[in-house]
């Protein structure tokens, strides 16, 4: 749920102190070519006004302005790098209704992922993330749910995380949160519940997106 408008490298300042970029054609991160020697600027949709308000899934789009304040990697400019991970929307079935397993880390409600290890299936490290972070053994994978973009900075680099979801089961009840990654707590949520408490917004509009998957 990232989109980047590929540019001159000696343009960025030219963009910053201009302070915004005018009809512009966006491209979705899926097809980024992180090799590439042109300046790549990452944005976030959900941060824009767009008259396309159906943009989620599509390669391209188009936006008549964007702040420069919204460009997520332009001051200073850093190259986009690539990290993989997976992750599980763990499902029980509770009374008359789904429910969905949450942690609480850095103060947010999220749901459980990580990233790949070397040798790794996307499946495997969704499988393997869930288990180590809530503390759990046996979990079933269901289906797959797509992925979602998103991006971050640390240690001086900018990142684009692409995850791969999976939902899965387990007969588990009791859930012992892995503190040395900073969770402070995890449990079951209504479905409803969980998209109205969830920090992030990208992973809300996933939940949407595969609703009708999970419902059935």
């Amino acid at each position: 749920m990232l989109f980047y408008y590929s540019t001159n490298p000696k343009s960025v300042d030219k963009i910053e102190s201009k302070g915004r970029l005018d009809k512009v054609k966006l491209r979705s991160v899926a097809g980024l070519d992180y090799e590439s020697k042109d300046a790549t600027l990452v944005v976030n949709p959900l941060e824009l006004s767009l008259e396309d308000k159906d943009w989620y899934g599509k390669k391209s789009l188009q936006a008549a302005t964007i702040p420069a304040s919204l460009i997520k990697n332009i001051s200073p400019y850093k190259k986009p790098r690539l990290v993989i991970a997976g992750g599980g929307f763990l499902i029980r079935q509770n009374g008359s209704g789904k429910e969905i397993a949450l942690i609480y880390r850095r103060g947010k409600w999220d749901i459980p992922k990580g990233k790949l290890d070397p040798g790794e299936s996307f499946e495997e490290c969704a499988v393997r993330e869930v288990q180590e972070e809530l503390g759990i053994k046996h979990i079933q994978c269901v289906q797959p749910l797509g992925s979602t973009w998103h991006c971050y900075e640390r240690k001086g680099k900018f990142c684009i995380k692409r995850t791969y979801w999976y939902q899965m089961e387990t007969t588990e009840t009791t859930f012992y949160p892995q503190a040395e990654e900073d969770i402070e707590e995890a449990g079951w949520f209504p479905w409803s519940k969980a998209k109205e408490i969830l920090g992030f917004p990208v992973f809300i509009m996933h939940m949407e997106h595969v609703e009708s998957l999970i419902m059935k």
